[in-house]
């Protein structure tokens, strides 16, 4: 057989000692080494990779050919970059895990067409100019303004009709109180500077007044199969508009959490709704966008009536949030899984499987 070899792209390396779980658990599964690159530095008419290799307990930089499989993790922050990531996933000769799903305007189109999760979806707008803002601002009274390629919450702004005039907060600044004619000509300038969409605010505090909602993991694992491989509550600072765990926010575990909230039977209800729209939602986007995906974070929350909504979906999930809740067994799953289903996806293409 020949040797396999797992290709790991990320943004940029820094140190690659920090890919040491992720290689020892490959060559565990039966890879024969794993390279660590950036796009820039993908030769793709040439077709090799100039990357750090993990050989004999060490990281070493130098050329050799383009991995068996390769595990997309980074996060591009730019339009450059991005257009490379596009051209590198198109190669070929370059296969990949997963593929990407878009934008959050994107992906919540593709959810509103389905009949099963259309019902948890906010109400949302694509926030292009004033005219698509203030009509949702003043139907709901309180939206949330959210840039199309945001992470972590940066750059959300909560804005509010409040008395005769209009409030905006932010993450780790004061609240602002402005006139209308101050009101558009903020907007204006963040809509020429960035995308957004524009969506209903909706009350997720605890019973603290912390923001909170809950993430779960989807995975592929080494049979091809979507499975759950864990969920966890962020919870946000009670001055933060976002549950982000940047920032300080915490992290607990799911039903001991929303027992705290709810019932002892709703939280059960809760619990066991929120996994059956956890399993839905993969294997819809897989259809409906016809790619391949390995792994997706999805940011669910319950509002104070326990009503279930669907936030965000990631497909690139992070995972510190094992390690706050210390669910050791989701963190070395979350680690294994990919690398597994990188090894069903080589069985397949040896087969000539598509």
């Amino acid at each position: 057989m020949e040797k396999r070899v797992l290709g790991i792209m990320v943004h940029q390396v820094n140190d690659p000692h920090r890919f040491h779980p992720l290689a020892s658990i490959a060559l565990e599964e039966g890879f024969s080494t794993v390279i660590v690159y950036t796009p820039k530095e993908v030769n793709l008419t040439d077709q090799f990779i100039f990357g750090y290799i993990y050989e004999y307990g060490r990281w070493i930089k130098h050329t050799r050919p383009f991995p068996s499989i390769n595990h997309d993790i980074g996060y591009y922050p730019d339009l450059e970059t991005l257009n490379l990531v596009k051209k590198i996933k198109n190669h070929p000769h370059l296969p990949f895990l997963g593929y990407g799903l878009g934008n959050k305007w994107t992906i919540q189109q593709h959810l509103l067409r389905s009949r099963q999760l259309s019902p948890y979806l906010l109400p949302t707008a694509a926030a292009l100019n004033l005219s698509s803002i203030i009509p949702m601002l003043k139907k709901h009274q309180t939206v949330m303004l959210k840039p199309l390629n945001g992470k972590g919450g940066t750059g959300i702004i909560k804005l509010s009709i409040k008395n005769q005039g209009y409030s905006l907060e932010e993450n780790n600044k004061e609240a602002r109180y402005v006139s209308e004619q101050e009101l558009h000509r903020i907007l204006s300038e963040l809509i020429r500077t960035e995308r957004y969409l524009v969506q209903k605010w909706i009350d997720i505090r605890d019973h603290k007044g912390s923001v909170y909602d809950i993430r779960v993991l989807m995975q592929k694992n080494g049979l091809g199969k979507w499975v759950l491989t864990g969920m966890g509550v962020r919870q946000g600072n009670q001055e933060k508009i976002t549950s982000n765990l940047t920032g300080g926010g915490q992290a607990f575990p799911v039903y001991p959490y929303l027992k705290e909230q709810f019932t002892e039977p709703l939280a059960k209800i809760l619990n066991k709704k929120i996994e059956q729209i956890a399993y839905l939602i993969p294997r819809y986007l897989e259809k409906a966008y016809r790619k391949r995906l390995v792994e997706l974070g999805l940011d669910i929350a319950v509002d104070r009536k326990a009503k279930i909504w669907i936030i965000e979906v990631n497909i690139k999930p992070g995972r510190t949030l094992w390690r706050k809740i210390s669910d050791w067994e989701a963190d070395r799953t979350s680690l294994r899984n990919p690398i597994q289903y990188a090894k069903y996806l080589l069985d397949r293409m040896e087969k000539g499987a598509p």
